[in-house]
């Protein structure tokens, strides 16, 4: 797949990181613009697929979801519409598997950025990041570890499945919008009843990081920053969670990571996830206010202008800023220095 990434060649000791669920919405109104209302049910579903690069595929009818009246569906791709202002596309791990197939030449980093650039309404709801491990992980092992209480983790809780249909570790509250899902993906293929059952590959360890909303606008920042997929995987990963053979519990830098788990972090640099679930202003809601609550007053002040910045940006200047503002300014330059260090470090 040429939107994935691999570490290390060959069928053992192999990591393979890809997007394995995509959701998001935008305004209906960013892109809807027909004066004939009784032709729209024939319309949206073009304008639809037209827009987000869907054209030609079979898409079938299908009950509305999620609140909204209508959704068509399409080998693991669906989107919805009606009854909502505005229109949603999820991609499951199949669905992520079409997308990359039908656009060989669009990776994910270019399709997101157009994404963000195009749409200011833009919310990404959902984004799985797969680590798939081949021979590089025990899942047994992490299991024991976990169990024994040998990790720095920055979750609070954890689950252990351990059973004939699903083995894993899981990381994170089920309402916590990043959570960490370790499982073997052998035993899951197995047990599904794939049809190429005997293809499957041995010692298939998922490393999976189920993000949302604001945590999932952190990693793709951080991607966006560093250029790599993978860097950025592994780079949260190791600020996340260390599986330890020796911690005296206090002093995380002292700390000596278990060798199975050090192999797979390799020698990414640690990253913080730049933003902070237990506060209610980010920069994610920031953004939400200007485009959700404040943009169709700037689009207003832009027209009455015919278009130009410069008043606005005058304007903007001389505003003052408060607490919370000042405050979010100062974490994301320290954070951003941070970064630049250890690159320069690394270097």
């Amino acid at each position: 797949m040429p939107q994935s990434e691999n570490k290390k060649a060959g069928p053992h000791g192999a990591t393979r990181i890809l997007v394995d669920y995509f959701c998001f919405t935008v305004s209906f109104d960013e892109f809807m613009d027909y004066p004939d209302k009784d032709k729209l049910s024939v319309y949206v579903p073009e304008r639809i697929e037209k827009k987000f690069f869907l054209s030609g595929l079979e898409f079938q009818e299908r009950r509305g979801m999620y609140g909204y009246n209508c959704s068509r569906w399409y080998d693991g791709i669906v989107y919805a519409y009606g009854g909502n202002n505005t229109i949603y596309i999820q991609m499951s791990g199949t669905g992520c598997r079409t997308w990359e197939t039908i656009h060989p030449g669009l990776t994910w980093e270019k399709w997101i950025q157009y994404l963000q650039t195009t749409y200011a309404t833009l919310h990404i709801s959902r984004l799985d990041i797969a680590c798939d491990t081949f021979g590089k992980l025990k899942l047994k092992t992490v299991q024991a570890y976990t169990r024994a209480g040998k990790y720095i983790s920055r979750w609070k809780t954890f689950l252990i499945q351990e059973g004939s249909a699903e083995m894993a570790v899981i990381w994170g509250s089920s309402k916590s919008d990043f959570r960490l899902r370790i499982y073997d993906k052998t035993l899951e293929r197995e047990v599904k009843g794939s049809v190429d059952a005997d293809k499957v590959p041995r010692d298939w360890v998922r490393c999976e990081f189920q993000l949302r909303n604001d945590a999932a606008a952190s990693f793709i920042r951080n991607w966006q920053v560093n250029g790599s997929i993978g860097a950025t995987f592994m780079g949260i990963m190791r600020n996340q969670l260390l599986y330890v053979s020796q911690y005296d519990g206090k002093n995380r830098d002292r700390a000596t990571v278990a060798p199975w788990w050090d192999r797979l972090l390799g020698d990414a640099v640690q990253i913080r996830m730049a933003y902070d679930a237990g506060k209610d202003y980010n920069f994610d809601s920031l953004k939400r206010y200007i485009f959700h609550q404040a943009g169709s007053s700037i689009k207003a002040y832009l027209a009455i202008m015919d278009g130009d910045f410069t008043p606005l940006l005058q304007g903007v200047r001389m505003a003052a800023l408060n607490d919370r503002q000042t405050e979010l300014i100062r974490s994301a330059q320290e954070q951003r220095r941070e970064w630049q260090a250890k690159q320069i470090e690394y270097n």
